[in-house]
């Protein structure tokens, strides 16, 4: 083959199949996962914590260590069982960055297939290009440790690949690949399924109109009552935990307020999500108007886009009601930037000719170098900001550089491993508490996930945990009855890194019992008097319901896989749906 035919044959590949994509997506993640970047993030350890409880107790949905035992079919347990099972290989936070790598390239991959319902193959490269360098991306997953929402945001848009083939073939094999998809999402993220899903299957549904409202209508039937039968088969417990809670106080987050008014807000829940694309949304709506089957998924796209917005408009509040305190806003920002990425792949492709049949001058050797610049400079404008916000923690000092070092932790571990028949809580830890408490199995009245609070007095008090108290109105009333009522409960050690606390501590009647130095110093105070209760009675729990919470999410991942991996080898060419 000669060396020009070779070439051309190189970027026929590249231009026509989702490899560069898959690239793009390994050359950004790659080296923000390598730096441990999640180590600064919001929630990457909370997802450890919940896959190191699989790892130590597969079929059990009750851990002592969060809250002083709580339920943990309080969240969705898929992605973390998947953490669970590469860490028996590799080590828990090992498992934690390659599932993060997995994940985002899946969703890379995810969004050319989703986007080849609509597009052109080659425009379907370059929205699943985009999908690789979206801003969205690495705020949500190396900012905010959001895994399991990229995660399901994959499986939302295979989903609704697989609902598009069993509405063009309903045999039985489409109708599995469609039902596993949807069900794996729901055993990955709740909210994903419940929001992101139907969004992004609505378009696909509105492009089968023409086979008629009756046969649509059946087939979405069939495929419904059996999604519906299986998620609630299996996610049983977490459905009876989150019809089972009772009210509790709103915990103030920066997506509730007007995100315009603070810089650091705008900055994380807006540019850190968008960046420079929400100025192309006119020439978005240019190519719906042009191309009709991308009407709905523009509409779409504005709706989470408003949604996205939380505090800043009453449109949240309204449409959501009670739902509006416990929602955060980010996702929908997120899920508004994936829906928004075939219109990012036709600009990239078409450039600036988005018009370019009005424009006879478009053909010329001058203006296809322009336009060639202008795909360039998007592409490194959208590479730039996803590096740039992959480290949107550090760079606006949200999660502090000067944290507890892992030599202490690893003390306090040993000390509270030694004395775990206590309680304890951390104060100005930050993320560092829920390492702490992967490390040990001394049980803990603070914990890293909301909704799995089982206290009445954490439930009701607006503050999000007890080691961030000092940053809540009521944070120092609350932390005075923590002390008072939980030191006759077992809680004896509050272990502090922030000096802020000392004084207060001490007036508490508080006795400092061991110090370890270091850039922050650690005090371990010890409450006087507290009474020793017996370890927490692990609840009774069903044998058939554990076996199917504990193998039923990775079960069907697998029958999803095998069948996508089945018609890929049918079709015979790259796009299985």
């Amino acid at each position: 083959m000669k060396a020009s035919s070779l070439t051309a044959y190189r970027v026929k590949i590249l231009t026509n199949t989702p490899l560069l994509p898959v690239l793009a997506s390994l050359a950004v993640n790659l080296p923000a996962t390598f730096l441990e970047v999640y180590r600064f993030s919001y929630d990457a350890y909370t997802h450890i914590f919940l896959a190191d409880h699989y790892r130590r107790d597969w079929f059990s949905l009750w851990d002592g260590r969060w809250f002083g035992g709580f339920n943990v079919a309080s969240y969705p347990p898929l992605t973390h069982q998947l953490i669970a099972s590469i860490s028996f290989l590799t080590g828990i936070q090992t498992a934690f960055q390659i599932v993060s790598i997995l994940s985002a390239t899946g969703l890379t991959y995810a969004v050319y297939l989703y986007t080849r319902i609509f597009l052109q193959k080659s425009e379907a490269v370059y929205s699943a290009v985009s999908a690789a360098l979206l801003p969205s991306v690495a705020t949500t997953l190396h900012g905010f440790g959001q895994l399991p929402t990229i995660f399901a945001a994959a499986t939302s848009l295979m989903a609704a690949c697989a609902v598009n083939n069993y509405l063009k073939n309903p045999q039985p094999v489409s109708l599995i690949q469609a039902v596993s998809w949807s069900v794996v999402t729901a055993a990955a993220h709740h909210l994903t399924f419940v929001f992101f899903l139907p969004a992004a299957s609505l378009p696909v549904i509105f492009t089968h109109i023409r086979m008629g409202v009756k046969n649509l209508l059946y087939r979405l039937l069939i495929f419904g009552l059996a999604s519906l039968l299986l998620t609630v088969t299996v996610l049983s417990p977490f459905i009876q935990f989150v019809t089972s809670q009772s009210e509790w106080r709103e915990i103030p987050h920066g997506s509730r307020k007007n995100i315009f008014l603070d810089f650091t807000s705008s900055t994380v829940f807006f540019w850190g999500m968008y960046s420079f694309t929400i100025f192309l949304l006119p020439y978005a709506i240019a190519i719906a108007y042009r191309r009709r089957a991308l009407l709905p998924i523009l509409v779409l796209v504005v709706f989470n886009f408003l949604l996205g917005l939380g505090g800043t408009t009453p449109i949240p509040r309204l449409l959501l009601g009670p739902l509006w305190l416990i929602l955060t806003y980010d996702r929908f920002a997120f899920w508004a930037s994936v829906l928004f990425t075939p219109f990012l792949g036709v600009v990239v492709r078409e450039r600036v000719g988005i018009f370019k049949k009005h424009r006879p001058d478009m053909g010329s050797p001058s203006t296809s170098r322009i336009s060639k610049a202008v795909s360039l400079a998007m592409v490194c404008g959208l590479a730039a900001s996803f590096i740039s916000v992959s480290f949107i923690t550090i760079l606006l000092n949200l999660q502090p550089m000067k944290v507890v070092s892992d030599e202490q932790i690893e003390s306090i571990a040993s000390f509270l491993q030694r004395n775990k028949e206590w309680k304890y809580v951390t104060l100005g830890f930050d993320n560092k508490r829920i390492l702490l408490n992967i490390m040990t199995d001394a049980p803990t009245i603070d914990g890293g996930y909301n909704q799995g609070k089982t206290s009445e007095l954490l439930r009701s008090s607006g503050v999000e945990s007890v080691d961030a108290a000092k940053h809540f109105p009521n944070g120092l009333t609350f932390l005075r009855r923590v002390i008072e009522t939980e030191g006759n409960n077992g809680l004896k050690y509050i272990i502090s890194a922030d000096q802020f606390y000392n004084q207060i501590l001490r007036d508490y009647g508080l006795i400092p019992v061991l110090t370890m130095p270091g850039e922050k110093e650690v005090i371990v105070w010890e409450i006087p008097g507290t009474a020793n209760v017996p370890a927490y009675i692990k609840p009774e729990q069903d044998p058939l319901v554990t076996l199917s919470w504990g193998l039923g999410p990775i079960l069907l991942l697998q029958a999803a896989l095998a069948t996508t991996i089945l018609r890929f080898t049918k079709r015979g060419h790259e796009h299985p749906n």
